[in-house]
């Protein structure tokens, strides 16, 4: 009796050129056993291409499930004919879904900005002031005369994108990752300036201490 090789070709029905003329004839079964043999391309782009700000909002398993829908959805478009084709088409409507999910969280990102910007509050303003710019003596601090027109005046004199990323960590509360996707910067590279801002806040503060 012959001896079963130890790694038997793959049946010719599960190959992708034949899966993709199966799942184009209807099959769904066929469908979804062509998507799952990219998820991990797929999984691979979604993670290179959402990067570190994005990923704290959106899973890459889920945009490549929700991709997954869109094109079992829509396949009744795909106008190709071979696999290659067909791993594009599939990589397209993910690069949309996230091209759509960064588009929304810049716009919140805007909107909690908006929001703070014509509604300052500078009591909470000036409390976190006092927590963040001095950990030296907080009680001495707090006795001072460090009022929320002072830590506002202070605020004034600081260059737009110093204000921008103080106003957005220190009162809208946003995370490090949120703030550098609608500043346009790395995560690195925010947090950086995100020091610089404060360190310069407090020299503003104690140059009205000193007045």
């Amino acid at each position: 009796m012959p001896s079963t090789p130890a790694h038997a070709p793959e049946p010719p029905s599960q190959t992708p050129e034949a899966l993709l003329s199966a799942a184009l004839a209807g099959s769904s079964e066929a469908l979804g056993t062509l998507m799952q043999s990219c998820r991990t391309y797929l999984l691979v782009t979604s993670k290179r291409e959402l990067g570190t700000d994005l990923q704290v909002k959106v899973s890459p398993s889920d945009l490549v499930q929700e991709t997954f829908a869109e094109g079992q959805r829509a396949m009744g478009g795909f106008a190709g004919s071979t696999p290659e084709e067909f791993y594009a088409w599939l990589r397209g409507i993910m690069l949309n879904k996230l091209a759509h999910a960064r588009r929304r969280y810049l716009a919140t990102a805007a909107r909690n900005l908006h929001r703070e910007e014509r509604r300052p509050d500078h009591s909470s303003i000036a409390a976190q002031a006092e927590l963040v710019v001095d950990h030296e003596t907080p009680s001495k601090r707090a006795m001072r005369k460090e009022t929320a027109e002072a830590v506002n005046s202070a605020l004034a004199r600081l260059p737009d994108h110093f204000r921008r990323v103080i106003k957005l960590r220190n009162f809208a509360l946003l995370p490090f990752a949120e703030i550098a996707l609608a500043m346009h910067r790395s995560e690195h590279d925010l947090r950086a300036l995100w020091v610089r801002a404060m360190q310069r806040l407090k020299r503003e503060l104690d140059d009205i201490d000193h007045r």
